[in-house]
């Protein structure tokens, strides 16, 4: 059934319930907005209308997981890329012997794979940031649609 929303004094709608949910989750609805069902006589809060979903108007959180990968990615990755790029600078082949020039370059080596591993990390945390929060999302929405029948 259509849902409508009052907000300020200003109805708003019609809605179906999925796209109700989803404003409830991008953050456009709010605590002080209330919603009715077509056919019903009471305006109730979102705690009153989704009971299921009390306390959920923000957006869906993703994995704490995702954001440690996030975080310990752009550490890593920005610390030893830092690193390398000092190396780089420092690398002069014609004042430097053989064997300095062979160390510059194995540990230039070692610490763009470590700064590679640590972007590898961060698009990890995006991705399972991105999965988790969809994930919520869709169960909220079958949770929702399963209880409105």
């Amino acid at each position: 059934m259509p849902i409508y929303i009052n907000r300020n004094n200003e109805q708003l709608g019609p809605f179906e319930e999925v796209a109700a949910v989803g404003m409830l989750h991008s953050g456009q609805l709010s605590q002080n907005d209330r919603l009715i069902r077509q056919g019903e006589t009471e305006w109730k809060s979102i705690a009153q209308f989704f009971p299921q979903l009390a306390g959920t108007n923000s957006k869906p959180k993703g994995s704490t997981f995702g954001v440690l990968l996030i975080v310990f990615g752009m550490i890593i990755g920005g610390i030893t890329g830092f690193i390398s790029f000092i190396i780089l600078l420092s690398i002069d082949p014609k004042s430097q012997g053989y064997q300095q020039l062979a160390t510059y370059r194995i540990a230039l080596a070692v610490f763009l794979v470590i700064c590679f591993i640590g972007v590898i990390m961060f698009f990890t945390g995006l991705l399972t940031n991105s999965v988790a929060k969809k994930k919520n999302r869709n169960l909220t929405t079958k949770q929702v649609g399963n209880n409105s029948k």
